[in-house]
């Protein structure tokens, strides 16, 4: 594999989110005043390092819990075959194995996590818990490059 590679699979994974990131915050702040916007996009102070650790930690627990889940599922004899199969054709990973995925098999597995750990944020913030963007965005890209980084090499 090649430097060419890896950026072909880099650029495939990280573009569409990019866009799909863009054309959302576009929708949603096109037609808003500047007060709303700054208040939008301030989510008040920090509750402190502990607090950003522990929903950073039970989050990503459940992001794992999630994908164990999701992975499970389709290594089913019954599913494996047409969702799973093409991503176990490389025998040596390397940094492009994993995104050699079906499109139902990267919806499962990127999904299911990702549903699973933003679930638990939104459960905590039930119980009076807050992240900022930035924590936010932390937890989130962080959970990008496992999933993206997972089987390289």
């Amino acid at each position: 594999y090649t430097v060419w590679s890896f950026l072909d699979a880099y650029l495939k994974l990280f573009i569409p989110i990019r866009l799909v990131n863009a054309i959302s915050v576009v929708h949603e702040t096109h037609s808003m005043t500047d007060q709303q916007y700054a208040a939008a996009i301030y989510d008040g102070p920090s509750q402190g390092l502990l607090s950003f650790l522990f929903q950073f930690a039970l989050s990503r627990a459940m992001f794992d819990l999630g994908f164990f889940g999701g992975h499970y599922l389709i290594h089913h004899p019954k599913l494996y075959g047409f969702i799973h199969r093409k991503h176990h054709e490389h025998f040596e990973p390397t940094v492009v194995t994993n995104n050699n995925f079906s499109v139902l098999d990267l919806i499962i597995e990127a999904m299911v996590p990702f549903t699973a750990g933003l679930g638990t944020l939104a459960a905590l913030r039930t119980f009076g818990f807050r992240t900022t963007r930035f924590e936010r965005a932390f937890i989130t890209y962080s959970w990008l490059w496992y999933l993206n980084g997972s089987h390289a090499g």
